[in-house]
C-alpha cells in the first residue's frame, strides 16, 4: 500500500501513481472482464471540470472507484475552487479487495484536507458491486438520497 503524505503530493498524484502500479500488475483481459478502466489523471481532471457548482452540500458517488482517480480529481477541484462547499460526502463502491487499502487512504486524506479548510466532510467505502447494491431494495437510499 502507498503511504499518503498530502504535504508532499496531491491526492490525484498519489492516485495516478497507484493507477500505474496497479495496471502493470493486471492483464488487460482481466481488467476488461471486471470493467476496470484506471482513469488517467488528465481525464479525471477534465471530468471534474464539468462540475460547475461546487457550493452548498456536495454528495459524491463513485460507483467503481478503483484506486480513487476520479474522486481524487474532484477533491483537487473542490480544494482549488474559491466557493468551496459547506459539506462534502464521498461514497465509493469497489469490489476489488486489492484496491481497498489505497482507496481508504485516499478517502482519509481527502476528508482530512477538507476538514482542514473548514468543510464538513465524511466518506464511506462500500466493498460491494454498485449495480447489485442499487438493485437491492434494502439499499434504495443509495439512489434516492
Amino acid at each position: 500500500m502507498l503511504q499518503i503524505n498530502s504535504d508532499e503530493s496531491s491526492e490525484l498524484e498519489i492516485a495516478e501513481f497507484a493507477r500505474h502500479a496497479t495496471s502493470l500488475g493486471r492483464r488487460e483481459t482481466a481488467r476488461r472482464g471486471l470493467g476496470q478502466v484506471f482513469t488517467p489523471a488528465p481525464l479525471g481532471r477534465f471530468m471534474a471540470s464539468m462540475f460547475l457548482n461546487l457550493s452548498g452540500d456536495l454528495k459524491v458517488l463513485d460507483p467503481g472507484a478503483g484506486v480513487g482517480s476520479l474522486t481524487a480529481a474532484l477533491c483537487e477541484r473542490v480544494f482549488a475552487t474559491a466557493s468551496q462547499p459547506k459539506s462534502l460526502h464521498i461514497e465509493c463502491f469497489e469490489i476489488e479487495p486489492t484496491f481497498v487499502p489505497q482507496l481508504n487512504s485516499l478517502l482519509a486524506a481527502c476528508v482530512s484536507k477538507a476538514q482542514g479548510t473548514g468543510i464538513v466532510a465524511s466518506s464511506l467505502l462500500r466493498q460491494r458491486d454498485f449495480i447489485l447494491a442499487a438493485a437491492d431494495p434494502l439499499e434504495q437510499t443509495l439512489v434516492n438520497d
